[in-house]
């Protein structure tokens, strides 16, 4: 079963799921700031580390499941969860740029949601704040009326809103005629490949209009 921990801190919104079963264990397995996932896991409850296969669920020793996302079949027997391996159950490096925030970020199994160096989720503040959302952005009654998760997926839905006023101005210095001299060059092969990958996908969005 799950609870929740709250702060009054950010008006409510620095709250996380908690957990009563083995996931805090699996959590706590994961080397503090090392930005590794629990599918690295080479612990057992009862046996400590041990040495086993990536691929594997069970103790060698015990056969009991591993501190990994692992499931229990039908037969009884646990095998692994299902699903990409290279970004989920896995916490964020402390000392690199965070990665994308998702609407998934309430969820373990989704994209780099484990806190650096706590044994929790990063809290719905603290995505807002990673989006760049200001801290004092007032987000109304939408807490009570539609609850974290819902305003988890509207951060992930959002275009960072400190991205957006830096584009705007400079969209605002080009329409003056005045554009800052850093701006990447149209022949730069960042560019190009912009463009090649834009113009893939909208040749690909009209085939699928004619089928």
């Amino acid at each position: 079963t799950a609870g929740r921990a709250t702060s009054n801190e950010g008006g409510g919104l620095h709250s996380v799921p908690t957990w009563s079963d083995r996931r805090y264990p699996m959590v706590a397995a994961i080397p503090k700031h090392s930005g590794q996932s629990a599918w690295e896991n080479n612990l057992c409850e009862l046996c400590g580390e041990v040495a086993v296969d990536e691929k594997k669920a069970n103790c060698p020793n015990c056969r009991g499941p591993l501190l990994r996302p692992v499931v229990k079949a039908k037969n009884g027997r646990y095998r692994l969860v299902e699903g990409f391996h290279s970004s989920s159950y896995k916490r964020m490096k402390s000392d690199e740029p965070a990665f994308t925030i998702t609407t998934a970020s309430g969820h373990i199994g989704s994209d780099h949601t484990i806190h650096p160096f706590e044994n929790r989720l990063l809290s719905t503040l603290e995505c807002s704040l990673l989006q760049t959302f200001p801290a004092t952005f007032n987000w109304g009654d939408a807490l009570a009326r539609w609850g974290h998760t819902n305003i988890r997926m509207m951060i992930g839905e959002a275009v960072p809103p400190l991205f957006t006023e830096q584009h705007g101005g400079v969209l605002q210095r080009i329409l003056r005629n005045d554009p800052p001299e850093d701006l990447i060059a149209e022949s730069d092969n960042r560019c190009r490949t912009a463009r090649n990958k834009l113009k893939s996908k909208s040749s690909v969005a009209k085939k699928n209009e004619h089928v």
